[in-house]
């Protein structure tokens, strides 16, 4: 199973424009409610890539255990760590990121607090990114060349975030479309969307 989950300590459910505004996206107040929450995270990984032709992203949003979950499945903003210090330091909160992909066997977690404070990433068979002290969290855990995506499961568990969804109820689709701003760059400058995808993404997810 895939996950690609950043988790902002408390409940900012009222801060979503200012979070997505970060990631230089407006919502288009088009939303979507699943429960149980499976049915909605089914429906973001099957159907990211059509809207994303549209240029229009889907993110999933719910709250449990006093965090607040937004589910990534283009996996792009989840790994732009400089955007994940900017809403730490907007909202005075911790941030985690979680991310896994089946198919690349790629494993990352990062926890941040108006900085870096961790930052683990495994991909295409090395450990490419190990920053930061080890957790307490992760004492027993493989995170070094035999990591495993139940050790990123059991990591998040022990942080007290529920990555899996096992009780959270529903979860809310939105779609998300580039900002004004941007838009107006991309028509000023027609590379400057290579420019980002390059930036923003990342070679290993591209298993299409």
């Amino acid at each position: 199973m895939t996950n690609s989950i950043i988790a902002i300590r408390g409940y900012h459910l009222n801060n979503l424009d200012s979070i997505f505004k970060s990631f230089r996206s407006v919502d288009k107040k088009v939303d979507l409610s699943f429960e149980p929450s499976i049915k909605g995270i089914e429906y973001l990984f099957a159907n990211y890539f059509d809207f994303a032709n549209q240029n229009i992203g889907l993110k999933g949003i719910t709250y449990i255990n006093d965090w607040t979950l937004i589910i990534d499945p283009e996996m792009v903003d989840i790994s732009d760590t400089e955007k994940l210090i900017q809403i730490s330091e907007k909202l005075d909160s911790k941030i985690l990121m979680f991310l896994s992909e089946k198919i690349s066997g790629h494993i990352e977690f990062a926890k941040i607090d108006k900085s870096i404070v961790r930052h683990f990433c495994y991909s295409d068979s090395e450990v490419i990114i190990n920053q930061g002290i080890p957790l307490e969290e992760e004492l027993g855990l493989n995170f070094n060349e035999k990591v495993f995506s139940d050790d990123l499961v059991t990591l998040a568990n022990k942080l007290g975030v529920d990555i899996e969804f096992k009780n959270c109820k529903n979860i809310i689709v939105k779609q998300l479309e580039l900002d004004e701003d941007f838009q107006r760059e991309i028509a000023e400058d027609k590379n400057i969307m290579e420019r980002w995808s390059e930036k923003n993404s990342k070679p290993w997810w591209k298993f299409w």
